[in-house]
């Protein structure tokens, strides 16, 4: 058990807490909170950019991520992750999607060119 002096410090390590709040429901639903309630979050463009008007008028954008920073602190990247048994039963399959996932003319593109109301969401791998 952790001494409270140091739990004081981990906010969120409390099951409450006077200025941080876990919202453990979707994006969307934090995302409208932090509007109502005139507090801070962390979103990602897409839950942003689909947003009602009447969410993100009453917010205001501190820092968007730099999709081109491979040392942005904001950077959300992603990882393709491979099975053991997918691998074994289907390795030139498994090799064959990794590679296509990060060419720049297959999954890079998909990735770079992917929309939602008109908004690209997403950006390729730095």
């Amino acid at each position: 058990m952790l001494a409270k002096s140091v739990l004081e410090k981990i906010p969120w390590a409390l099951d409450y807490s006077k200025w941080y709040h876990q919202y453990a429901r979707f994006p969307r639903q934090a995302l409208e909170a932090a509007s109502f309630l005139s507090e801070y979050t962390l979103t990602d463009r897409g839950i942003w950019n689909d947003a009602s008007e009447s969410t993100t008028s009453r917010l205001r954008v501190f820092k968007y991520g730099r999709d081109d920073d491979k040392n942005d602190l904001l950077l959300n990247p992603a990882h393709a992750l491979l099975g053991k048994e997918s691998g074994l039963a289907y390795p030139d399959i498994c090799k064959e999607f990794i590679r296509w996932l990060v060419s720049a003319e297959g999954g890079q593109k998909v990735v770079e060119t992917f929309s939602r109301n008109g908004h690209i969401l997403y950006s390729k791998a730095p």
